[in-house]
């Protein structure tokens, strides 16, 4: 359906709008709006879509096994997003990406069969030229300042839950730097606001260290500090804020103030 879908490429987003291509008027090609010049093939729900821009370079979304985000149970799978998976320039150059996805079961169909979703997906991997040069990203998903509901499963399909403790950037299989991060996390917690609800906690970063190629020394520490202020919102003619619904009138948010 015409605007249903958005692609997001070079840091930008576009609704596109089925068989209006400049190049052809198959249903399985598409243009952006506002136009763009970008040739949009949807290939198939597996294999996903292939996107060509005026200077040639080629874009693969989807069509791996963990760039393709879904939900699916024992009779169907619905996906409903592609990442993006491949670059080529006209020269051959390549660059692949591979993801680590976070895999939940948000349910059950109307014969028990579990339903899975994933929730969340994080760049693992990239690759250029076949390994000419890599960078690999320490992903975990422990985190507790994510409340996940697990008794109303359409809220819980989807979730930013990722955490990156490090990247490592490799040529010719011999490391050249990688930096690490380290966090300040205060769990979720519940309130009898609003009839009982739970309110997520804080994840901010405190520093990052970048180590040299032999993994062992390092740079001083770039640190972080912040400044937990409150978040208001209310009219000037009202005496006293009480909170807007899903915000503790006592809510606050951490500001960065040094660095």
């Amino acid at each position: 359906e015409n605007g249903s879908c958005l692609m997001t490429i070079d840091g930008a987003s576009y609704s596109i709008l089925v068989g209006e291509s400049l190049w052809t008027a198959n249903n399985s090609y598409y243009r952006t709006n506002p136009e763009t010049y970008y040739s949009i093939y949807f290939i198939n729900p597996i294999d996903g879509w292939e996107v060509t821009g005026t200077d040639g370079i080629k874009y693969r979304f989807g069509g791996t096994e963990n760039s393709t985000q879904y939900i699916k149970n024992a009779f169907y799978t619905l996906n409903y997003r592609w990442d993006l998976s491949s670059i080529e320039d006209t020269h051959g150059n390549t660059i692949n990406v591979a993801y680590q996805q976070s895999l939940y079961c948000s349910g059950f169909d109307f014969e028990a069969h579990p339903i899975y979703s994933v929730r969340s997906a994080y760049p693992e991997l990239i690759t250029y030229n076949d390994g000419d040069a890599t960078i690999d990203f320490d992903m975990d998903f422990n985190r507790n300042d994510v409340y996940i509901d697990s008794s109303i499963p359409s809220n819980t399909s989807v979730v930013e839950n990722g955490r990156l403790n490090a990247i490592r950037m490799w040529a010719d299989n011999q490391l050249v730097r990688e930096y690490n991060f380290t966090y300040n996390t205060t769990p979720y917690y519940p309130s009898i606001d609003y009839g009982g609800t739970y309110y997520a906690g804080e994840f901010v970063l405190l520093s990052v260290t970048e180590n040299g190629s032999d993994g062992t020394s390092t740079l001083p520490s770039t640190n972080f500090s912040y400044t937990d202020l409150p978040i208001t919102c209310k009219d000037s003619s009202e005496i006293a804020y009480n909170g807007n619904p899903g915000n503790l009138a006592t809510l606050t948010h951490p500001y960065l103030t040094g660095i």
